[in-house]
Order: structure tokens, then C-alpha cells, then sequence
């Protein structure tokens, strides 16, 4: 069965979507943070700056 714990919390504002991570454990951040980075690098403008 899969394991239905959440390890971050969406934050919605009206400019806004943060995901903060409640366990660093796993090094889901440096994963989840991997995607935008090379967005950001190899196609510039797609991607959100920090």
C-alpha cells in the first residue's frame, strides 16, 4: 500500500506558491529544487526565479 504521509506544506498567496518541506531527511528538497535549475538553465524565462 502506499504511503499516503505528507513530508511539506503548500502555502498559497496571491503571488505566490511556497513548499516548505517538513522533513529534510530524504533529500527530497535538493530533488524537487533540481527540476527548476535546469529549467531555469536550459530554457531560461520558462522556469520562476527564486
Amino acid at each position: 500500500m502506499a504511503d499516503l504521509t505528507t513530508r511539506h506544506v503548500l502555502t498559497l498567496g496571491p503571488d505566490r506558491v511556497t513548499k516548505r518541506f517538513t522533513s529534510w531527511d530524504r533529500g527530497a528538497h535538493e530533488r524537487e529544487w533540481r527540476g527548476p535549475t535546469l529549467l531555469a538553465e536550459y530554457a531560461p524565462g520558462l522556469a520562476p526565479g527564486r
